[in-house]
């Protein structure tokens, strides 16, 4: 008689098991489908990212009118985020364990949530769009980091809130490779207009031209995601880019690599 079981990479497709990627899985393969597709077949010839060729708008614009694709792309974030905080909690490390922590567009709070619990004296900010913000303040009360961490209410495209004055660390974690070099500049430059002098701008994002031919080439299919899913121009990028992105910004101060156990790495660079 045969018998039939689940695999172990099927199992990372159900619910309650750890490490599952079943929200990333149910995201991609949602609208996310047609606008690879899109990118593949228009984008390269008409210079719009694939989702805009798909839906007729961006992503971003098209979930703001979505609100289960905005849960889904929650859910989705709180995986990837679970699968890479272990590595940069083990291989970046702070100046001191009592400083103020934001995270910059961190949606629900999952990363800011996992450094508070690893440095029990920090604070921490998690900044996103009104729209998300009162999801991000339950969860960071189910995580049991509410009364070190509260959400702030903003657009990283326009003036950030005073009270982020307060923040040490920046992170941006999975958002420069969203867009274009135009608009990066613009985010590190509200950041910069509102950052307090030895603070720190801290990029996770994969870094290109640093490992082997493997996961060089994964990183390529990477940029297809972006190309796809975020406004045209966005991608994977080099060092030199990266630090050419912080110079038009008009930071002055080295920028610093810090490779990562995984595919991503730390790009920090001191206000």
């Amino acid at each position: 008689e045969n018998i039939y079981s689940l695999s172990e990479a099927g199992k990372l497709l159900q619910t309650n098991t750890k490490h599952s990627l079943r929200n990333m899985a149910l995201m991609m393969n949602g609208v996310m489908k047609d606008a690879v597709r899109a990118a593949g077949l228009k984008s390269i010839r008409t210079g719009k990212d694939g989702f805009s060729e798909a839906y007729g708008e961006s992503y971003w614009s098209w979930a703001n009118k979505n609100p289960e694709e905005q849960k889904q792309f929650d859910y989705a974030m709180k995986e990837n985020t679970v699968q890479s905080a272990a590595a940069f909690l083990s291989d970046w490390a702070p100046s001191a364990g009592n400083i103020t922590f934001c995270d910059i567009a961190g949606g629900v709070g999952t990363m800011l949530s996992a450094v508070l619990e690893h440095y029990p004296e920090m604070s921490g900010i998690v900044f996103d769009q009104p729209s998300v913000v009162k999801r991000s303040q339950e969860y960071l009360q189910t995580r049991g980091v509410s009364e070190r961490a509260r959400a702030v209410a903003g657009s990283f495209f326009e003036a950030f809130p005073a009270e982020l004055g307060s923040c040490d660390i920046f992170l941006l974690r999975n958002i420069i490779h969203d867009w274009g070099d135009e608009s990066c500049v613009a985010i590190l430059k509200n950041i910069k207009a509102v950052a307090k002098p030895g603070s720190k701008v801290i990029v996770v994002d994969v870094v290109r031209g640093i490992h082997g031919s493997v996961m060089e080439e994964a990183k390529a299919m990477l940029d297809v995601v972006m190309l796809a899913a975020n406004e045209f121009g966005a991608k994977e990028r080099t060092i030199s880019e990266f630090s050419s992105l912080f110079d038009t910004a008009g930071y002055v101060n080295t920028l610093a690599h810090i490779p990562l156990r995984d595919i991503a790495s730390v790009i920090e660079m001191k206000v």
